[in-house]
């Protein structure tokens, strides 16, 4: 909430920090080896969030809903740069 002045909004404790939500399924890969990673609704804080969470790769993504702002655009880059860099399709 702008402006709260709560101790829950004030916390400098990382867990008190919330992001808007996105929901990472992961699961084994058909090979049995690795571990698939599905992300559903990626939160314009998307990339601050896979790091927070040490999430190296995504294997695909949902999205429910259509975002336009700056934000979701350089989102989007991100994910083909880092898809073109693995090699995958972009």
């Amino acid at each position: 909430m702008i402006g709260c002045d709560c101790r829950v909004c004030c916390s400098h404790d990382p867990r008190d920090q919330r992001g808007r939500p996105s929901v990472l399924v992961s699961y084994p890969a058909p090979d049995g080896a690795s571990t698939c990673r599905f992300l559903i609704d990626a939160a314009p804080e998307m990339r601050v969030q896979v790091i927070r969470h040490q999430i190296a790769r995504l294997d695909g993504e949902l999205n429910s809903f259509i975002t336009v702002t700056p934000d979701a655009a350089l989102a989007a880059a991100d994910r083909a740069d880092a898809a073109r860099a693995r090699g995958e399709a972009g």
